[in-house]
């Protein structure tokens, strides 16, 4: 199923949670909403959902109009963070809970209903496990059934509010390549909640990065990681240094550094380095760089990680190399370095 999002707003009393926002979701796409906490994400997936509805806008779904419809009527499968199963239920009564539910004319025969729980307890690798009740589960087990209970029920759409966040760091990889997996088999529509920028990149066929209630920018992780539109955007994604710059027609200047500036106002301006974007040597004076004298080195296995104070910088410039590659030997405290950016990004400072 597609999904467009129109000019959807929401306030919650003074807080703005949604300003305008408008977004395209392709039929059997994995889309992620990425962004710091309260940018909006999960309010705009819960008004997806009919969990929460907008002061203004409209939520389509294959071009219907489902903006006043219930949770019940739009059959959207939700998954939440922490996984809101019922402990009094067993993990089949749990995955039947939807159909169970569903007014007696919709409602599936008994046989039917246990049908498609032993099915989806064999799909989510739970097989044996029908019986038993939440408590007696590990914790990626239950985000298994809290997925099979969503799905359970057929869902159009399927929607996920950080499913991984109470999960610790192995799990979280096992699941995360197991339901982009799932996703794909089953030709599902998925929209999924982080503010892991990991998960967003390894998972989705596009990111959508919020920020206080509106989107930044929209692409695939390669795209917004590579070219970020905005220095939120790339102040978010991944590591980077952030100096500050100042333009004049057409030439920056960045700690000492006369770079072009194309396209960016005069004034000042903000430039970003990411720490790989570095090669780090001894100073030349044949080959200017940014001169600091390295405070830490740290290593970590093949990488290297090194700060480098800079006079006049509030703060330490963070540089990383594989070993053998930009750097001839493992630099000493103390020493005297030159940084030769490969890359920088300037946007006025606004």
């Amino acid at each position: 199923m597609s999904i467009e999002i129109d000019s959807v707003r929401k306030r919650f009393g003074d807080f703005e949670a949604l300003r305008a926002v408008n977004l395209s979701v392709e039929r059997g796409e994995f889309l992620a909403l990425l962004g710091p906490s309260g940018s909006g994400k999960t309010s705009l997936l819960r008004i997806i959902a009919g969990l929460d509805f907008a002061d203004a806008g409209r939520i389509c779904i294959d071009g219907a109009d489902v903006s006043a419809l219930s949770v019940r009527e739009r059959n959207i499968g939700f998954v939440f963070q922490h996984y809101a199963l019922f402990r009094h239920m067993t993990v089949a009564r749990n995955i039947a809970f939807g159909l169970d539910v569903r007014p007696r004319a919709r409602r599936p025969e008994r046989a039917a209903i246990a049908a498609r729980v032993e099915h989806l307890l064999g799909l989510m690798q739970l097989d044996g496990l029908g019986t038993r009740y939440p408590a007696q589960l590990s914790g990626g087990q239950r985000q298994r059934v809290a997925l099979a209970r969503a799905l359970a029920i057929e869902p159009h759409v399927l929607l996920l509010d950080e499913p991984f966040g109470a999960l610790d760091t192995k799990v979280r990889k096992e699941l995360r390549r197991w339901l982009r997996r799932l996703h794909d088999d089953m030709g599902l529509t998925t929209i999924f909640v982080t503010h892991d920028q990991e998960e967003a990149m390894e998972m989705a066929d596009r990111v959508v990065v919020m920020n206080k209630g509106a989107i930044e920018q929209v692409g695939t992780a390669q795209d917004v990681y590579d070219h970020p539109s905005t220095p939120f955007v790339h102040d978010f994604l991944g590591n980077a240094n952030r100096l500050p710059a100042r333009v004049a027609g057409g030439r920056a200047t960045v700690a000492g550094l006369d770079l072009p500036a194309p396209g960016v106002p005069d004034g000042p301006a903000v430039a970003f380095v990411r720490p790989h974007e570095f090669d780090l040597a001894a100073p030349s004076l044949s080959a200017r760089g940014i001169e600091g004298t390295v405070a830490h080195v740290f290593a970590n296995g093949p990488i290297l990680r090194v700060e480098v104070d800079v006079p006049g910088l509030p703060l330490a410039l963070e540089v990383e190399a594989m070993r053998g590659t930009t750097m001839v030997a493992v630099p000493e405290r103390g020493a005297r370095v030159a940084l030769h950016p490969r890359n920088i990004r300037l946007f006025a400072d606004r």
